[in-house]
């Protein structure tokens, strides 16, 4: 775990994009936790999303309380963590004796980390733009 420890210490930083948190021991936790940054207030928080049955449940943690939590809970209630930083992917995988594996591989594509706390939606039609062809159909006003 203290190698775990490092790494997580060393990712939680402004290259870390997103984490999934999986495959939990018992079938009454919840059955994944994301776990991504935002920025609010000049600070860098991570937002823990738990899912359980239909619902999902949201915290707000800084670094050092969520680098706490996440070996909390791969310490005894999860087997499972994949994680992405800008450059690398990484898989964490516990074993029942507690012994831990971490492979990391290189991401094919750069990803750009999102502060942002409000994100914008995507659509597939960019939304207040006219589109010409649909102009030209009589769906869509200029």
């Amino acid at each position: 775990m203290e190698k775990l420890r490092e790494l997580l210490e060393q990712c939680l930083g402004q290259n870390f994009v997103h984490m999934i948190i999986s495959n939990p021991r018992k079938l009454d936790e919840a059955r994944k936790i994301d776990v991504r940054p935002y920025e609010e207030r000049g600070s860098i928080l991570f937002q823990f999303s738990e899912y359980r049955n239909n619902q999902v449940f949201h915290q707000n943690r800084t670094k050092e309380e969520a680098l706490e939590q996440i070996l909390k809970l791969l310490a005894g209630m999860y087997r499972q963590m994949e994680f992405r930083t800008a450059q690398k992917q990484y898989t964490v995988l516990v074993s029942k004796k507690g012994k831990v594996t971490i492979k990391s591989r290189l991401q094919k594509h750069s990803v750009k980390v999102e502060l942002t706390h409000n994100r914008k939606k995507q659509y597939i039609l960019p939304e207040n733009e006219p589109v010409p062809f649909l102009v030209e159909l009589g769906v869509q006003t200029a």
